[in-house]
């Protein structure tokens, strides 16, 4: 409420966002790998879809994540770097010294 006043005081426009998706376009940096393990019903059902999957001799499949699953711990981390960098590299945005969560 007190940055509501402060905003309203010096006249600023102010913009919330949701970004829908947002976990779905942080990319899995080079130096992380993360790996998702399946096994069962789910796992057939995705090499019945792409047949260059291959599960082991156990039934167990292994993918490679390019983007970050949602829950995942380091998802609100990637997801935060990267648009930290498109506000403040790209829109020549600043972040304020008392909440990171608000750009200038």
């Amino acid at each position: 409420m007190l940055c509501s006043m402060i905003d309203a005081l010096e006249k600023r426009h102010v913009v919330t966002i949701d970004i829908k998706g947002a976990y779905l376009k942080a990319k899995v940096p080079e130096n992380l790998e993360l790996i998702v393990k399946m096994d069962g019903e789910l796992a057939q059902t995705f090499v019945e879809l792409n047949p260059e999957f291959n599960m082991n001799e156990k039934g167990v499949l292994y993918l490679k994540c390019l983007k970050v699953l949602y829950e995942h711990i380091e998802a609100a981390r990637l997801f935060y770097d990267e648009f930290n960098n498109t506000l403040t590299k790209k829109m020549d945005s600043k972040r304020n010294k008392y909440d990171p969560c608000i750009y200038n």
